[in-house]
């Protein structure tokens, strides 16, 4: 059985199993990944990283993370 933790500004990690449900939110972090999918609760098939809704490859969301870190010094 698929689950899938989502990150929501509101509510921070929430757990769902419903895949539908995950494309609603506003996805957005800073520290990690937005989404991560499970299989058999332990086992990470996928990850999404966003930031202000703009989906970035794992490279891709690393580098950005340090553009906004050097903006902010």
């Amino acid at each position: 059985m698929k689950r899938f933790k989502v990150y929501t500004k509101e509510k921070g990690i929430v757990e769902t199993d419903e895949y539908q449900e995950i494309y609603p939110l506003t996805w957005h972090r800073l520290d990690g990944p937005a989404i991560i999918e499970y299989i058999e609760e332990l086992n990470i098939s996928r990850v999404w990283y966003y930031i202000n809704n703009k989906s970035y490859s794992k490279n891709d969301y690393d580098k950005e993370i340090l553009k906004l870190t050097v903006n902010l010094l």
